[in-house]
């Protein structure tokens, strides 16, 4: 049960965002993953992330059929986030630790051309991972900032087709929908209902140590 509940925290938490250097906007990003190769007949695995950006603010919902739906605010210039988690009836917010220094384990190549994914002009990288077994064409956003989703960490803007190693298979992500728009800041606060607990706070509570 403990391990369950790592991997079930610690997989979105891949998804969540870094800092870089670019601009930082308003509005709305929705990716659609898809895990590739797989056996036909089989229950669908597509799942999509829909992330509401406010300058260093975010919210990330997930949602695919395994875990049902996930949320993720965090201040990006505090390095403060909660996962918010139903969890047997009751709502808790569970505190990220700072991942931000982190090393990253992606290499690049620079490729020659572009494309636009959702009207944005996106240049082309090859990608390496050592869990890739081969590298991995993806394409991301210069213009707009990469804290937004660091899914591919260092990549130098916000990736928009671009591929994860999961435990279930290699997923492709790609941008579905892109919006620049006011968000209502209501969305980036922690509900008053939910209790705020660290991670290992949250297995004790839970004694699935």
């Amino acid at each position: 049960m403990k391990n369950t509940l790592q991997l079930l925290v610690f997989t979105f938490l891949l998804l969540q965002i870094d800092c870089s250097a670019q601009g930082t906007f308003s509005g709305k990003l929705v990716y659609k993953g898809t895990l590739m190769n797989v056996a036909e007949g089989t229950k669908d695995s597509s799942e999509y992330i829909t992330i509401f950006c406010e300058d260093s603010l975010t919210r990330t919902e997930t949602f695919n059929e395994q875990i049902g739906r996930q949320v993720y605010i965090e201040h990006l210039g505090m390095h403060k986030g909660y996962l918010l988690l139903y969890y047997q009836g009751k709502k808790f917010a569970i505190q990220q630790h700072d991942t931000s220094t982190t090393a990253t384990e992606y290499t690049f190549k620079k490729k020659f051309g572009k494309k636009k994914v959702m009207g944005i002009k996106c240049k082309k990288v090859m990608v390496s991972h050592p869990k890739f077994t081969a590298p991995m064409l993806m394409y991301y956003a210069p213009k707009i900032n990469s804290k937004y989703n660091k899914a591919v960490k260092g990549i130098g803007g916000l990736p928009t087709d671009y591929y994860l190693s999961r435990s279930e298979g290699l997923m492709h992500y790609e941008l579905v929908e892109f919006s620049i728009t006011p968000i209502d800041h209501n969305l980036f606060g922690i509900p008053s209902d939910f209790k705020r607990i660290t991670f290992d706070q949250f297995l004790e509570q839970m004694d699935v140590k």
